[in-house]
């Protein structure tokens, strides 16, 4: 059976770029995911930007008042189903096989290991890239 992962994306104010971040879980090439996005009390366009995302996978949890991304985040965990919890900030994008290649890695890891950590890149508007780690 595969792992079930739970998504974890906090928010807050983010409605210009909250699409861009859920597009990126959702086009993962591993599909057995839920997506648990966290609206930490927005008070711009970020809730309608949400709800606008017609996918099963996707729950959306507002909170009312505006806590900070780790109370987001721990929302995020009590409501989370999944054997693995990834988390995704609400203006960053995942490469399409993020999390098939760290499921592949854990899933094949020693037992001591507890979690794990991809390449990353830093962009620019304009779509230059500033700086590129590629370690796991």
């Amino acid at each position: 059976m595969t792992p079930y992962v739970s998504v974890i994306l906090p928010t807050y104010n983010r409605g210009h770029v909250i699409q861009t971040a859920i597009q990126s879980v959702l086009n993962q090439s591993y599909k057995n995911f839920e997506i648990l996005v966290v609206d930490d009390g927005s008070t711009d366009n970020t809730p309608e930007q949400i709800t606008r995302v017609q996918d099963r996978r996707l729950q959306y949890i507002r909170q009312d008042l505006n806590q900070g991304a780790a109370a987001a985040r721990n929302v995020g965990m009590k409501a989370a189903q999944g054997s693995y919890i990834a988390f995704l900030d609400s203006d960053d994008a995942w490469h399409p096989d993020k999390l098939r290649q760290q499921l592949e890695f854990l899933e094949t890891a020693p037992s001591n290991v507890g979690g794990c950590v991809t390449a990353y890149r830093l962009v620019f508007p304009d779509k230059s890239v500033v700086r590129s780690i590629h370690k796991v």
